[in-house]
């Protein structure tokens, strides 16, 4: 008997005998959710590639890209160069008209810069798995995009800063699955904006996602 067979035999019990597939099921769009996926899901012949991504990026998957909010273009380049100093690979600048002191002493060829009022952002929504099928189904579209996704602070005000955050890293890791290039976390406060800083490097360095890519990537293309 198949691991699957195991599962709905169980979930089959703990729900009276009615079948998980049918109960448990989510319509979204045009996307189903399945409550249950594993390698057999994935249609034979199918395959997603995720983006090569740039020589400096090394095995990681993803840019962390903070963002800088510019008003004053040498402070905004002191807090750039702190943020690359400490983890991030680039920088998403908001505002800035003067280049030459807004990017004094960055090492452009070994980072991503982007501004942006001339960025295509994606905005990702705290919808988990249609925001992967998505991205997915974006990069499948058009294989040689180049996708930033962007995530804004939580609205509810109730929730903060805590809830924030747990969306903010929720949102990033559905951005992530979804075969994002440049990940953008903004920010409302000091607090927020600290944490921001680590969601990506925690997400790639202490859950060890970038090891578990391949297994999800295919898990998961099979939602769409």
């Amino acid at each position: 008997m198949s691991i699957t067979d195991q599962w709905l035999n169980v979930a089959k019990a703990e729900l009276n005998g009615e079948n998980a597939f049918e109960k448990l099921s989510i319509q979204k769009k045009n996307i189903t959710i399945k409550p249950w996926y594993d390698a057999s899901s994935v249609p034979q012949g199918q395959s997603f590639i995720l983006s090569q991504g740039n020589s400096w990026l090394g095995p990681r998957a993803w840019i962390d890209a903070p963002l800088v909010r510019v008003t004053d273009c040498a402070t905004a380049n002191k807090k750039a160069l702190n943020l690359l100093s400490s983890g991030a690979d680039g920088i998403l600048f908001d505002g800035g008209d003067d280049l030459e002191t807004l990017l004094k002493g960055i090492q452009t060829e070994y980072c991503y810069i982007a501004f942006k009022e001339k960025t295509e952002l994606t905005e990702i929504s705290d919808d988990f798995f249609l925001e992967i099928a998505r991205l997915k189904n974006l990069r499948k579209q058009n294989p040689g995009i180049f996708i930033h996704a962007y995530i804004k602070p939580f609205s509810k005000e109730a929730y903060q800063p805590h809830g924030n955050m747990i969306s903010s890293t929720s949102r990033a890791l559905a951005a992530v699955l979804g075969g994002c290039d440049a990940l953008t976390i903004e920010t409302s406060s000091e607090l927020e904006e600290r944490i921001a800083k680590n969601v990506s490097l925690i997400l790639r360095e202490e859950s060890h996602i970038i090891k578990q890519q391949m297994l999800q990537r295919e898990v998961i293309s099979s939602i769409l």
